[in-house]
């Protein structure tokens, strides 16, 4: 079965299970046109994911609930480049020179990692060590965003890189290869640290 069903699975008893507040395995199963094992697997996956979920006995029909607290809660659901976004404009914001929005920044990027199934977080966490923004003079940047996300991925899996390098003032570029090992915005433009090859250096 491919992935995308089983996401697709699992945001429906989602809607049910904030819906509702609870859900009958057997009559969902039906409904979804899934087995039993099926539905039982796709709710220990929400599970995993911090969403606090319980089952209750009801005579031979087994029964989930979710908590209460839960679905008054803020759900907020980011890719990971948009949480890295996040995280850069609070490094954007926290060195700025007057500092007056930085605290308040954190404390709301807090309040927005709170609703962050926990796998997002973690990679958040990691994120912290290899990526960092400051204010500065408005430049020129790279705008595109999959260069971004090309980079931070492979940082993660510690890739090596292949990029077109072009000198200030020169034309052409050279190829090289590069160990990426950190990222830095400055006011929109993309830096980026990392092992360079042909180098044998930063």
């Amino acid at each position: 079965m491919a992935r995308g069903d089983s996401l697709v699975r699992q945001l429906k008893l989602m809607e049910r299970l904030l819906g509702r507040g609870e859900l009958d395995v057997d009559g969902t199963a039906r409904d979804l046109g899934a087995s039993r094992r099926t539905v039982y697997r796709d709710l220990q996956v929400l599970s995993r994911f911090g969403v606090p979920i319980y089952q209750e006995a009801d005579g031979r029909r087994s029964r989930w609930r979710v908590l209460s607290t839960y679905k008054s809660r803020l759900r907020l659901t980011l890719t990971f480049g948009e949480a890295l976004a996040l995280l850069a404009a609070r490094g954007a914001f926290a060195s700025a020179r007057d500092g007056m929005l930085g605290p308040s920044f954190a404390a709301a990027l807090d309040k927005v990692q709170a609703t962050l199934p926990p796998p997002l977080v973690d990679r958040l966490d990691r994120a912290r060590r290899w990526l960092s923004a400051t204010t500065g003079p408005e430049r020129a940047g790279q705008n595109d965003a999959t260069v971004l996300m090309t980079l931070a991925h492979a940082i993660e899996a510690q890739e090596t890189i292949r990029l077109a390098y072009r000198k200030p003032g020169e034309r052409r570029h050279a190829e090289r290869l590069v160990d990426p090992y950190h990222l830095h915005v400055q006011s929109g433009a993309l830096y980026l640290v990392g092992f360079c090859h042909k180098r044998s250096g930063l």
